[in-house]
């Protein structure tokens, strides 16, 4: 038996999805800020790494 699918759940998901991913853009993008002042070793490779998150998280994010 299939339930009928609810689009108002389906657009609320979506939101807090879209919330949830965009506090994390916020989290990462303010780390890599910290890194680029700081004077930590390998702070490159982590600068790289958290900007290639970001880019993933706002592509998903446009998907939405």
């Amino acid at each position: 038996m299939e339930r009928p699918l609810n689009l108002h759940q389906l657009d609320l998901l979506r939101v807090q999805l879209r919330d949830k991913m965009s506090a994390e853009v916020d989290q990462l993008e303010a780390r890599v800020r910290e890194l680029s002042q700081s004077d930590r070793l390998h702070k490159d490779i982590l600068i790289a790494t958290y900007r290639k998150m970001i880019d993933r998280k706002q592509s998903m994010l446009r998907q939405l």
